[in-house]
């Protein structure tokens, strides 16, 4: 009897659906990740459960209020058609209804682009969701040393099978670009999910999905995504530098130049106009960036 009863519970771990991965081991939130509970979201979304969270990022030198949750919960063509999601929040007391609309808030998606299993979408004011709701990003690790990260201690914070919040522990197995495997517990509903380093509460990665194969799962970092926005940021024009007087020059962008827009006008402290024309007069294919680090 020992012996059948061993090899049906084999049968049945064979069985298991491809993103729930040893959910006998998912517990009750401890102690030690009790002040991130709030901000885990639990997303209805078409016939659909999953888990995001609210994270702060910066866009344009100011801060952004973000839902993040996967690409494969939040879909492009859902935001094409507008489509309304509720997010239940501060342990599922509170809600707010979004309707993904690209014209009135920021939305953003990253499997093309960065090729990770991603969507942000910009909480608004009228959303009346408070600033201590939304988790910071840990920013110790990033593409020069993110490889540091494997066999370390994880969490996972989740909404696994849409029942009580949870969590899960294993380490960071395998790395691969953007991409990550590891061992913590989940269950379906839990794509989405936040990814906490031990002993941490700030953001590394989101849980995107399971192989029952192998038992494991998989994730993607956050630091590109934050890094992208930044990249956002910098200022690249393609135009002909003029001098105007010492000091100051005057930039046309290709914006002004295809829609007739404003002008831009940079200065550069402690260097003469006739050092930087010298340089860069005449040139039609530069970028700020380069010559701000130059000079």
């Amino acid at each position: 009897m020992g012996s059948s009863g061993s090899k049906k519970e084999k049968e049945k771990e064979k069985r298991k659906d491809e993103v729930e991965i040893d959910g006998s081991n998912i517990h009750q939130v401890d102690s030690f990740l009790y002040e991130v509970c709030p901000s885990i979201c639990k997303i209805f979304v078409l016939n659909k459960i999953a888990t995001g969270f609210f994270i702060k990022l910066y866009k344009d030198n100011k801060p952004l209020f973000l839902l993040m949750t996967n690409e494969h919960i939040i879909k492009k063509e859902m935001i094409d058609n507008k489509e309304e999601i509720e997010v239940y929040y501060n342990n599922q007391k509170k809600r707010i209804k979004i309707t993904l609309n690209k014209e009135e808030r920021f939305i953003q998606c990253y499997k093309e682009e960065l090729e990770i299993d991603c969507t942000i979408v910009e909480i608004l004011n009228k959303d009346k969701v408070n600033e201590d709701y939304f988790l910071l990003p840990n920013i110790d690790y990033n593409a020069n040393n993110y490889i540091e990260l494997k066999n370390k201690l994880i969490n996972v914070v989740q909404f696994p099978g849409g029942k009580d919040l949870s969590f899960s522990k294993g380490e960071l197995i395998n790395i691969d670009k953007y991409e990550f495997t590891h061992k913590a517990a989940t269950k379906t509903g839990s794509s989405g999910s936040p990814i906490f380093l031990a002993n941490t509460t700030r953001v590394i990665g989101i849980h995107k999905s399971g192989v029952k194969s192998s038992q494991e799962n998989y994730g993607d970092f956050i630091f590109p995504i934050i890094n992208s926005l930044k990249r956002q940021n910098e200022l690249k024009i393609t135009g002909r530098l003029t001098r105007i007087d010492n000091g100051r020059f005057e930039i046309f962008d290709k914006k002004f130049v295809e829609n007739n827009k404003d002008k831009c006008e940079i200065f550069f402290n402690g260097k003469s106009g006739i050092e930087l024309k010298s340089a860069y007069d005449g040139r039609e294919d530069y970028n700020f960036k380069e010559i701000f680090e130059k000079h």
